[in-house]
């Protein structure tokens, strides 16, 4: 693709009627953890910072296979809301009558229910990634064009205050024409295994770790920089987790490295080849999944066929280039990131769980002009789920701004992060350069 060419932004394509006049009507499709702590725990919480999502939405009904799971949600939370299972989508709608459709299902369902709700000219919010697959996101943004309806992915990264501070500074343009981006991400081994024994670990229900993880990080540098991607160049593998790790019980390494194995398993009982959980899939907010999970998962199973790390090479446009690389098996989780532009230099270290590091752990973000002393920059400190970006992007999504609208993420943005990830993916197991014009 020609670097004259440019992508369609987020202001050639509609964007929702959030009017910030009435309270709108939800129907939450899919009881996720992510979807309690987005979007049911703030209804039921004070904020500090004066906006009460409570005054902006109320949810009006429940998509949810697992019953069992909805009932332990109600008794624990004390909360009851229409349930409905995903074969009464019509029923819902009638009697719910909602004006929104939030989709926080499984990755590889958000189609689905994102075309369902266009259908009957509803908005949309979905979480990240918006779909699993590129073709997806082109049938869903063709809904998009037809319906009165309109889509906002949830990327909540964008509103980070280190990452608005980013964006405030390179738009500036003391940093100068930009050439090169080495972006170097960690998910330690708590938050990276979640993934190997979940739903997340086999393509035909995520996609692959770089559209459902990775997404963030690619939605993020494109929306910090302004540069939209043309080609990628990609190598990833699978050697931490699945069939042949080292580190499975019967592997070369086995558990002994693994200090947390009396954890895992009850004393006097030894693991299996195949049986070595990392902890337990009720997660903190301790609501079973039964219907999603019959059997225990493990680590180490044959049916894992993702990769669990990638090393990627992206052409952007405007002549810079992109370093990429993600492990999920770090002794820390965050990045580095560094942007080096004609006039200087930014650099950033960004631990996203310090209380998880073996060793003192401070972020820092510094500027380093081609002539003169570093200068460090500040943000603010925030409390809230990730870094305080969940309660700024609610905010941004039911009370809208000038400000703090400009952030919000179009179908379009979701399509590109998904394409960006489907890139990695796909270079990697096809061994050869992928041209962003194949998938968007």
């Amino acid at each position: 693709m020609p670097h004259s060419a440019s992508f369609p932004h987020s202001s050639a394509f509609p964007t929702a009627n959030r009017s910030s006049g009435h309270r709108r009507r939800a129907l939450v499709c899919g009881l996720s953890t992510r979807a309690i702590a987005l979007f049911f725990n703030p209804l039921c919480q004070p904020s500090a910072s004066g906006f009460q999502l409570a005054d902006h939405l109320e949810i009006v009904g429940l998509i949810e296979p697992d019953r069992i799971r909805v009932e332990a949600f109600q008794q624990r939370y004390q909360r009851c809301y229409p349930l409905y299972h995903p074969d009464e989508w019509n029923r819902a709608l009638a009697e719910t009558r909602p004006d929104l459709v939030i989709v926080t299902v499984p990755d590889f369902l958000h189609e689905e229910y994102i075309l369902r709700a266009l259908e009957k000219d509803l908005d949309v919010i979905s979480e990240k990634p918006m779909v699993i697959s590129s073709k997806q996101a082109h049938r869903v943004i063709e809904a998009e064009k037809r319906s009165r309806g309109t889509i906002q992915v949830a990327f909540n990264y964008r509103y980070h205050p280190l990452h608005t501070r980013l964006k405030e500074f390179i738009d500036s343009g003391r940093l100068g024409r930009i050439i090169q981006i080495d972006l170097n991400y960690c998910l330690d081994t708590l938050h990276g295994a979640s993934y190997f024994y979940r739903w997340n670990r086999q393509r035909k229900y995520s996609g692959s770790l770089a559209i459902h993880k990775c997404c963030h990080s690619f939605d993020l540098i494109r929306w910090i920089t302004g540069l939209d991607p043309r080609m990628v160049h990609a190598l990833g593998g699978l050697d931490y987790y699945g069939k042949d790790s080292p580190h499975r019980p019967g592997g070369p390494l086995g558990n002994k490295t693994c200090p947390y194995i009396s954890k895992w398993f009850k004393p006097g009982e030894r693991p299996s080849d195949q049986d070595h959980p990392i902890y337990d899939l009720q997660g903190d907010l301790g609501l079973p999944f039964p219907l999603q999970y019959p059997k225990r998962l493990t680590l180490y199973d044959p049916e894992i066929d993702i990769e669990d790390n990638y090393s990627a090479l992206f052409e952007l446009e405007k002549g810079a280039r992109m370093t990429f690389s993600v492990n999920f098996s770090s002794p820390w989780e965050g990045y580095r990131l560094a942007i080096a532009g004609l006039q200087g230099r930014l650099e950033v270290q960004h631990y996203s769980s310090p209380a998880r590091c073996n060793f003192p752990a401070k972020s820092s973000a510094v500027f380093m002009p081609l002539f003169g002393e570093p200068e460090p920059l500040e943000w603010e400190t925030i409390s809230g789920g990730h870094g305080g970006a969940d309660a700024k992007m609610l905010q941004a999504l039911f009370q809208p701004t000038d400000e703090n609208s400009q952030a919000l993420a179009s179908s379009w943005d979701g399509l590109v992060a998904v394409a960006m990830g489907e890139g990695v993916w796909r270079s990697a197991v096809e061994k050869r350069p992928i041209s962003m014009s194949e998938l968007i």
